[in-house]
């Protein structure tokens, strides 16, 4: 990987750097690039950030810990509790008390949906369901929140022990 000189650009330009870094290696299912690409992001001097650049940082984290979990497990099924885990909700978690302070429907809608689909899939249905809700709050249309919050119902009723509740 080229040397990357970030001291010199404004924040959001480090953030379209950070992005394609991190796409591009989920893409080509490159775990050392991305391995990079948090050690960049997680050593980026954050003095010049707001919030709201923070915010879109952690969420960048958060999905190359994603990534990283998906390339590693590529059966889709995973240990609940795996580092991949934990640091995803600590950078969604992050961004989102971040995030919630500014008029960035977009964003937060994506950082709701996916802490929901994470502890949808690790089997904490209820709390995949409070956050889904709270992005259908924001914005009732979100289609990857209306999406999974279905499907994340379906996949609890499907563990309930009780048919009739079912």
């Amino acid at each position: 990987m080229k040397s990357i000189v970030l001291n010199s650009k404004r924040p959001q330009e480090i953030l379209e750097i950070i992005a394609d870094i991190i796409e591009t290696a989920f893409a080509d299912r490159n775990l050392k690039k991305l391995q990079t690409g948090l050690e960049i992001a997680n050593a980026i001097d954050l003095k010049d950030f707001d919030n709201h650049n923070k915010a879109i940082l952690y969420y960048f984290i958060g999905n190359a810990w994603s990534y990283i979990q998906r390339i590693k497990f590529t059966n889709g099924e995973f240990p609940i509790e795996t580092d991949e885990v934990e640091k995803q909700i600590y950078h969604y978690r992050k961004a989102y008390g971040l995030i919630k302070e500014f008029e960035d429907d977009f964003i937060t809608c994506q950082i709701l949906t996916n802490i929901g689909n994470l502890f949808s899939h690790i089997g904490r249905f209820s709390e995949a369901q409070e956050y889904y809700i709270l992005c259908l709050e924001i914005n009732e249309n979100f289609g990857m929140a209306i999406g999974n919050k279905g499907y994340g119902l379906f996949r609890y009723a499907r563990v309930i022990f009780e048919p009739t509740h079912q």
